[in-house]
């Protein structure tokens, strides 16, 4: 009986041990008054001053930014309590350390504005969003972060910034740091950057026909295409390397096609554009750069064109589907005078158009060479036989042709 009862004390001191214990409400836990003050008020449900273990498991967001309190905060000490703490927005405080060691489930940091001079989020891997702008940082670890997809570091001291773990990346702000040079060859997602007044000589590593490339020539910052011997960035804001300043038209930049006026890039370069080096050729460009990748009809000086890589395509003959409409397209425009009933070369059906659009609310008969046609949705239903109501009349149709 003696052993029984030192067994079953045994289990249940072991399970005492397994269970966290309260987290009191104090000083001693959360020294910032401030801070304290809104545990107390957001997640000590049964208000009798200590956070229980579900209370503690059920904190995965702390709004805690300057302008979410009556006053500024001057310390977080209290959030390693938390490690199901997911978001923490504590900007514009008087923070001058933020210890997030022990929050491994943190998806979002924005601590900008406050007077950190080191930060460190290595014990962070789920990070997606990071707001550390406008502090005094030198340095900043994000090699352990590969889910980082928003960063924005701007207004610091940051001389170096390795994103070599970061291919996830699609929003880098860096705006005013020390940096003499930043590799982005990896980050294919980015489609926002800011990188404007670094270190003079600030240098770009990009890849080809990338966003970051787009972004450096379009904003004359001297580049590097990773895997290129030379730099490729002009030397002077705009110029494109060559043997001719002179030279006017479509000009292969390492990979990126763009339009070139005396030398430079013609940043006015918007909509068609024509090829001075090449009258007969038309490119669909945006602030000088050549869209390779649009493949569609477009609107320009009130008439739609058909491009294929960015290229006026005057060779297509056929039909192309554009903003849930199908539109007959030829000579590398939109044939608006087509009407009636037309054959798309490449899968050999009939559609009824006006307008050189696909009529494909229409249902019903169609002339056309001097027989009428079954339209069903626009397209003549070849497969069809049966009678047809048409105009107050019935009519035999075979093969979605009418009889006789």
């Amino acid at each position: 009986m003696k052993r029984l009862l030192t067994a079953v004390l045994a289990f249940l001191l072991c399970a005492g041990a397994a269970a966290r214990a309260d987290v009191a409400i104090d000083g001693n836990s959360f020294p910032d008054a401030v801070f304290r003050a809104y545990i107390a008020e957001n997640f000590d449900s049964d208000h009798n001053g200590s956070l229980s273990e579900a209370e503690i498991d059920g904190v995965d967001s702390l709004y805690v930014s300057k302008y979410d309190l009556p006053s500024p905060l001057a310390s977080l000490k209290g959030i390693e309590f938390f490690p199901h703490l997911s978001n923490l927005a504590c900007a514009y405080n008087n923070l001058t350390e933020l210890d997030v060691s022990r929050n491994p489930e943190l998806v979002l940091l924005a601590c900008q504005g406050n007077r950190l001079t080191d930060l460190n989020v290595r014990g962070n891997p789920l990070l997606q969003t990071l707001q550390a702008e406008q502090m005094r940082l030198t340095s900043l670890d994000v090699s352990l972060n590969p889910e980082l997809s928003i960063l924005i570091v701007g207004s610091n001291s940051i001389s170096q910034l390795d994103l070599s773990h970061n291919p996830k990346l699609e929003y880098l702000d860096v705006f005013r740091n020390p940096l003499t040079a930043l590799d982005l060859s990896r980050q294919l997602q980015l489609s926002s950057l800011l990188c404007a007044g670094n270190a003079s000589g600030f240098t770009l590593t990009v890849a080809p026909d990338s966003f970051a490339l787009s972004y450096a020539v379009e904003n004359s910052i001297p580049y590097v295409v990773a895997g290129s011997e030379e730099p490729a960035g002009p030397e002077e804001p705009g110029v494109i390397p060559g043997p001719d300043p002179s030279y006017a038209g479509v000009y292969n930049l390492d990979g990126a096609l763009v339009m070139v006026q005396n030398g430079q890039v013609d940043a006015s370069a918007e909509g068609l554009v024509n090829d001075l080096a090449h009258p007969s050729d038309w490119y669909y460009c945006s602030a000088g750069i050549v869209h390779t990748e649009v493949t569609s009809v477009v609107l320009y000086d009130g008439a739609w064109f058909y491009v294929s890589g960015g290229k006026l395509d005057t060779t297509f003959a056929g039909f192309v589907d554009y903003d849930g409409e199908r539109f007959v397209v030829g000579a590398g425009r939109i044939l608006t005078e087509a009407q009636g009933l037309v054959q798309d070369p490449a899968s050999k059906a009939w559609y009824y158009c006006g307008d050189g659009r696909v009529q494909s609310q229409y249902t019903g008969l169609a002339q056309y060479d001097g027989a009428w046609f079954y339209i069903v949705g626009g397209r003549l239903d070849e497969g069809f036989t049966g009678t047809v109501e048409y105009d107050g009349a019935l009519f035999s149709v075979v093969n979605g042709m009418v009889a006789g």
